[in-house]
């Protein structure tokens, strides 16, 4: 819960006191109660000190952490899918046994 609140969240702003995040709007439903509290608990656990978690708006593009995630994720099966049709083994069985390659059958490692 505090987890997902996190990754769906950017930082604005920090000092020793407090911090500032953002939720992504579109994922305004990870902000509940129970996930804010969890949240600082876990922030104020970790700095070893009570820490105010505040919430506020942010125009822009939002790059959270699981965005970040999904993109590098994206950018990988990518590369295997060129990687795969690009080499010359694959291309032999291709054209010499009729076969096809099925991109959603990849997955990287």
């Amino acid at each position: 819960m505090a987890e997902s609140l996190a990754n769906q969240s950017i930082l604005l702003n920090k000092d020793e006191h407090k911090i500032i995040l953002s939720v992504d709007p579109s994922q305004k439903s990870s902000q509940t109660s129970l996930a804010v509290q969890r949240l600082q608990e876990a922030i104020s656990s970790r700095f070893g000190a009570d820490v105010l978690l505040e919430f506020a708006s942010f125009k822009g593009a939002f790059l959270t952490p699981y965005k970040h995630q999904q993109n590098q994720n994206n950018n990988e099966l990518k590369n295997a899918v060129e990687s795969i049709a690009n080499d010359i083994k694959v291309k032999e069985f291709i054209s010499s046994l009729n076969m096809t390659i099925i991109e959603s059958s990849i997955k990287p490692r």
